[in-house]
This record gives structure tokens, C-alpha cells and sequence, in this order.
């Protein structure tokens, strides 16, 4: 994953971030827009807080495709511009709010501020698959947090509740202490001004560690002339969820627990291998043995069942027996089954093989239902000439 910061000055270099699994950062640095690394994934864009503003609306019901007139007229009292120069994307998981109707937080961006800002972007040939507020709203609940930032060192403090996204002045510090549960991130220049905002000590959270953070927001202000189609918005999801999945802490027991499950499965699966060739050694074996026992003469064996066979039918032929790939008999397997007033044409007859031409098919169907298996025979018709053949299908 590519994660690249807006800036809200025009500038020529760019802070990108660079997240193989989305939950750690691999590298952080700045370079012009036509130097910015590509080939990580998804590329996303963070818009800075200062450029986004943040409103409440009461939807009507019933607002579905009306979205945008419903959200322009709304808002159009509290907003210093017109509308219709603005970027207006609501909360995440409005959508049943656009048919019932309902209260929700509704984020605003210029649209001439982001074109100008990703016009360098696009013409370095990089496509933009989100565009991330940098700081949002903590959903109903949850704990707020306080950012301490490092602006050109100025510090600043940035408050996250659930209603907004608010700049806050130093003399707010009783304010901010009686405040209850509240999450103080500070960067690494700011810890020593942290006392002036709250009196809990904070956590350390770098740049680079605050850009990846915006990565995990359901927020996505990549909408109207910077919507992605449907397709791309359903891989990116799946991607994100696969991520999750297999970097993030919250799944980390899961994934030792799967990991668990295939090592026993590939051990279980490994043993049963060894027994069966272990079983198939030993069969082999025993034949070898049983093949050895009764024909000693033989020095080399290779594949038992299969000499043994041959050897046997070397027997029976010293002896003078018939066997049962015997022309003669096959003519009497084949007279003990024979319908009466059938005549073939030519009978050819090879080793194991003997080849009928000329029946008529009533004959052949006759021929066909009778229990050749009882005889170790197989019979069948190879277009107009009938084939018996020694030995049973397997």
C-alpha cells in the first residue's frame, strides 16, 4: 500500500508512506510526485484535517437518489461557498438513512483545492483508489481522541469526538482534564507541550504511524468525479479485509489457530501416507516371499503377481491344460452360450482374442446378454465385428 499526504500548501515534495500488510510501516520519506514509488498496491490519498469540515444533517426519508440536491440544500446556510463547489460524502453506513431518513455526520472538502492537489498526481500517472480524511469523528461511544501535532514547530492540539474534528486552543486545558476518558497521541516534538492541553501522559505516534492509522477509517471521500467503479470499490474491500485477516492483532489468535489446524491436518495427513506405503511395502513384500517360495528358480523379481501369472500359464501349457485364452476354449465358452442358426463370416482368432465378422444383431444382442464374467470373458462389439475377449473388466 502507497499512502500519500495532501498537503493543504502547494509544495513539490510529498510525504508517502509505504505499508505492505496495512498495520506496519515498511518506509516513510518525501519525493516529487513523479518519483513517488509505484508497484505497492493500493494507492490512497490523505486529505488533511484542515481542509475538511464537518456537519451534522437530518436526511428526510425517502432521499435516495436526491442525495446530493437534499445534502446541497441542507447545508447550504452553514457552508461559506456554494454547494455545488463542494465535496459532500456522509458517514459511512448511511445508506438505509437514504430511505428512512436520520441523523448523520456529513464531511466537506473544496472540490477546486483537491483538483489542483491531484493534478500532479494523476499526471505522474498515479491513480488515486481512496482519498482518506487524515483525523474523523469517533463513532457514538467511543473514546475521544487528542493528537499533538508539530506544525513547523508550532504545536498544536487536535481533538476527535463524536461530533467533530476540532482545533483547540491551550486555555481549553480545564476544559480537556474534566473531560473524562480521553486517548492523548502526541508525535515525537510535541510530548513536551502535551501538559498544556491534558494532564495524561500521551503515546507516541509518529507521522507515519498517523497517516497508516487514517488507512483504517470506513471513511471515503473518493466519490462523485472521483469515484472508482464498483468493481474496483469490491477488490479494494477484499483486499482490505484479507489484510486484516492476516495482519491484524485483533486476528492473531484466529490465525495461530488455523495455522494449529493445517500443521495437525498436514501431520495427520503425513502419517497415514507412512502407514499406507508402510502397508503396501509389506504387501509387496509378502508376495515377493509367496513368489520366491513357489517358483525358487526364478532369480529376479520385479512384479510378483504378474510373473507369477506367467509362470503358472507356463505350467498349465507343459501340462497340456487349456487356458481359458485358449482357442479352444473360447469355442467352448462360446458353443455353451451360442444362439441357435447363428453363423459368422470370419472368425480370426490372436492370442487371448478372438474376432467374429459377419453376425446378424440379433445374434450380436443374444450374444450381448449373456454372463460372460462367469467364464473370465469380455464381449464386445467394435463395429460390425464382434470381439471376445480373455479376462474381466476391472
Amino acid at each position: 500500500m502507497l499512502i500519500i499526504y495532501l498537503s493543504p500548501v502547494a509544495q513539490d515534495q510529498w510525504d508517502y508512506v509505504i505499508s505492505s500488510d496495512g498495520v506496519n510501516v515498511n518506509h516513510f520519506s518525501q519525493a516529487p510526485a513523479n518519483r513517488l514509488p509505484a508497484g505497492h498496491g493500493e494507492v490512497v490519498a490523505v486529505l488533511p484535517w484542515q481542509m475538511l469540515s464537518w456537519h451534522r444533517v437530518q436526511l428526510p426519508p425517502g432521499t435516495g437518489s436526491r442525495k446530493t440536491a437534499v445534502l446541497h440544500s441542507l447545508l447550504e446556510d452553514s457552508l461559506l461557498q456554494d454547494p455545488q463547489d463542494t465535496l459532500i460524502v456522509t458517514a459511512p453506513g448511511s445508506a438505509s438513512l437514504l430511505r428512512q431518513g436520520g441523523s448523520t455526520l456529513a464531511a466537506v472538502c473544496n472540490k477546486s483545492w483537491l483538483r489542483q492537489t491531484l493534478a500532479p498526481l494523476q499526471q505522474a500517472g498515479l491513480q488515486i483508489h481512496r482519498l482518506l480524511p487524515e483525523f474523523t469523528p469517533v463513532p457514538a461511544g467511543d473514546t475521544a481522541r487528542l493528537f499533538l501535532l508539530n506544525n513547523n514547530g508550532w504545536p498544536e492540539a487536535v481533538l476527535c469526538d463524536a461530533a467533530s474534528v476540532w482545533l483547540l486552543p491551550s486555555p481549553l486545558v480545564p476544559a480537556l482534564q474534566a473531560a473524562g476518558e480521553l486517548q492523548v497521541l502526541a508525535e515525537p516534538a510535541a510530548v513536551s507541550h502535551s501538559k498544556r492541553w491534558s494532564a495524561q501522559p500521551p503515546g507516541i505516534q509518529t507521522t507515519a504511524q498517523r497517516l497508516l492509522l487514517a488507512t483504517q477509517s470506513g471513511w471515503d471521500m473518493a466519490q462523485d468525479e472521483w469515484a472508482q467503479n464498483r468493481r474496483l470499490r469490491g477488490w479494494r474491500r477484499l483486499q482490505k479485509a484479507a489484510r486484516t485477516l492476516w495482519f491484524a492483532p485483533s486476528w492473531r489468535s484466529a490465525r495461530r489457530g488455523l495455522l494449529a489446524l493445517v500443521m495437525v491436518q498436514l501431520l495427520g495427513l503425513n502419517v497415514w501416507a507412512w502407514q499406507e506405503e508402510s502397508q503396501w511395502a509389506q504387501r509387496q513384500q509378502t508376495l515377493v516371499q509367496q513368489f520366491r517360495q513357489s517358483f525358487p528358480a526364478v532369480t529376479m523379481v520385479i512384479d510378483p503377481v504378474l510373473q507369477m501369472r506367467r509362470e503358472v500359464q507356463t505350467l498349465r501349457q507343459q501340462a497340456g491344460q487349456l487356458d481359458h485364452s485358449d482357442l479352444e476354449s473360447m469355442l467352448q465358452a462360446l458353443a455353451a452360450n451360442w444362439p441357435e442358426g447363428a453363423t459368422p463370416e470370419i472368425l480370426d482368432y490372436q492370442r487371448g482374442e478372438l474376432r467374429l465378422s459377419g453376425l446378424a444383431d440379433t445374434s450380436h444382442t443374444q450374444l450381448v446378454a449373456q454372463d460372460w464374467s462367469a467364464f473370465n470373458y469380455q464381449w464386445q462389439m467394435q463395429g460390425r465385428v464382434a470381439v471376445l475377449r480373455s479376462g474381466t473388466k476391472p
